[in-house]
């Protein structure tokens, strides 16, 4: 993971609180509202190098990408967000059926 901790850093920088988490959304494909897109390098023991443009940085990403792609796709877009706490976080009501098929509601956060 060289060098990614310093480009997690720089995608966290607007966020309060990041050191407690956040989400860090990315896609092969550009989505709205995202962030920062990078952009591959080359191949190295089993992982990829990836460079951000600003601020001009570059990281290893390891061989667990892997478990989203096939093969390292020339682009990666991302955004970091903070996390909403429960008590921020809207709730939505989901109708379910029980194993008898009445029907249930649930929270779902």
């Amino acid at each position: 993971m060289a060098g990614v901790p310093e480009l997690i850093d720089a995608l966290v920088k607007g966020i309060p609180d990041a050191r407690d988490g956040f989400r860090l959304l990315f896609s092969a494909n550009k989505f709205p509202g995202f962030q920062e897109e990078l952009t591959w390098l080359r191949g190295d023991s089993g992982g990829n190098y990836y460079r951000l443009d600003d601020p001009p940085m570059e990281g290893w990403i390891c061989p667990a990408m892997f478990r989203y792609y096939q093969a390292a796709p020339k682009q990666i877009y991302v955004k970091a967000e903070p996390i909403r706490r429960d008590s921020q976080a809207p709730v939505r009501q989901s109708r379910l059926r029980s194993p008898s098929g009445e029907p249930r509601r649930a929270a779902i956060g």
